[in-house]
């Protein structure tokens, strides 16, 4: 709902009223819609932090009102996208201060290469969630490339699966020069992340160095990474790529637990 809330609107103004509508809503008002209703049950039971919660409506408020420096970009990034992945991380039992940072970071990441993909589309509708000034999109390749480092525990695996989607996006923009202009997701994205939720065990994590060993992880190496399933069986635009070099750390990793 609150990513919904500037896409729906007529303009920015109309976008901050959906937003306070949902501030008032986790500060206690109780209010006739579905969401809402399980959203005030999941606050009441301690499932949610308000606080928490309010902090990404802070963040969306950027959408409404425009992105002015870079700065103001990784702030909004952060806050949004890794805001979310880290109250995901906690509700998977994730408790660690270095567990959660590194799922915030792997979402960070998955936001900024999602907002690049974006682009072309949110242009076309006069939109742009990227700065006004100081814009430097292969820098922010770059950052999104590092955050991908990040190690986060297994328990929060499932929170840090959209990393897998940032990956492919980031090859992609690199190969292509642009984002996918109206495209969703296609079935090459959604096998991708399957087959991630049953590859990654034990630690292996998705490292930067994964995408056909085209990047090289903390270390240099990339060993126990999980691009076989970043990299394979298919490519969004139907290309089957090369297998990744990081490939059979983790199938070595692996073996002793599979049937």
């Amino acid at each position: 709902e609150l990513a919904r809330a500037r896409e729906v609107a007529s303009s920015g103004p109309m976008a901050l009223i959906r937003l306070q509508w949902w501030r008032e809503v986790v500060e206690g008002a109780v209010r006739s819609h579905p969401v809402a209703e399980k959203l005030t049950e999941a606050l009441g039971a301690g499932t949610l932090a308000s606080d928490e919660l309010l902090g990404l409506i802070d963040a969306r408020e950027a959408e409404a009102e425009g992105i002015e420096t870079l700065a103001d970009f990784h702030a909004y990034v952060r806050a949004s996208a890794g805001g979310l992945a880290r109250i995901a991380g906690k509700l998977l039992g994730v408790s660690e201060a270095s567990g959660l940072g590194a799922l915030e970071d792997l979402g960070t990441a998955y936001g900024i290469a999602g907002i690049l993909r974006a682009a072309p589309a949110l242009a076309a509708a006069g939109r742009t969630l990227l700065p006004e000034s100081g814009m430097d999109r292969d820098g922010l390749i770059a950052e999104a490339w590092r955050l991908l480092g990040a190690r986060p525990p297994e328990s929060g695996i499932p929170a840090a699966l959209p990393a897998v989607l940032a990956a492919r996006d980031l090859r992609r923009l690199e190969r292509d020069g642009q984002g996918a202009p109206g495209k969703d997701r296609g079935l090459g994205d959604r096998i991708a992340v399957w087959r991630a939720a049953l590859r990654w065990r034990g630690g292996s994590v998705l490292r930067a160095g994964a995408v056909s060993g085209a990047r090289a992880g903390p270390g240099g190496g990339g060993a126990g990474c999980i691009d076989a399933a970043t990299t394979h069986p298919i490519d969004h635009d139907g290309a089957q790529p090369a297998p990744p070099r990081c490939l059979a750390p983790l199938t070595q990793h692996n073996a002793s637990r599979r049937p």
